[in-house]
């Protein structure tokens, strides 16, 4: 389960990542969209390599609820910690499965919602658009 704890940012000043240590290959992203509840609910499936022996992969989050973290070939829970909201988000780090090494793969997945607070996501009613019957949501990311 997520506990919160403070932890330094990463080599870059404005992210927590550890993206000299792991790589994000690709993402598979899956969600669906709420206009009702103003959500968005599924999940990211990352492809990491690791490019050292480090053993956690550090990601940029905010205002996120998150419901698991897991390796995608077992489906084995991995455990995660996320840290306090700060000015720029917070890190969500997971710890990666026991016995892999520098420059092996490992896929995991992160199931996720959104919350009203997650930024970059506009939500207008169908009054504000130009046909005015529908809705429409955009990010801006």
């Amino acid at each position: 389960s997520p506990t919160a704890r403070t932890m330094a940012c990463g080599p870059d000043p404005h992210s927590y990542a550890n993206f000299r240590d792991v790589a994000v290959q690709s993402l598979d992203l899956s969600l669906q969209c709420d206009f009702a509840s103003h959500t968005f609910t599924g999940h990211v499936d990352l492809t990491l390599q690791l490019i050292t022996d480090t053993h956690v992969v550090r990601l940029d989050v905010q205002d996120l609820v998150l419901h698991s973290v897991t390796e995608t070939s077992a489906g084995a829970a991995l455990p995660y910690a996320i840290t306090d909201q700060c000015a720029f988000g917070s890190c969500l780090e997971v710890r990666l499965p026991e016995g892999l090494q520098k420059g092996q793969s490992v896929i995991i997945r992160v199931a996720y919602s959104t919350t009203e607070k997650s930024g970059a996501i506009m939500w207008l009613t169908p009054t504000q658009t130009k046909g005015g019957q529908h809705p429409y949501c955009f990010t801006q990311c």
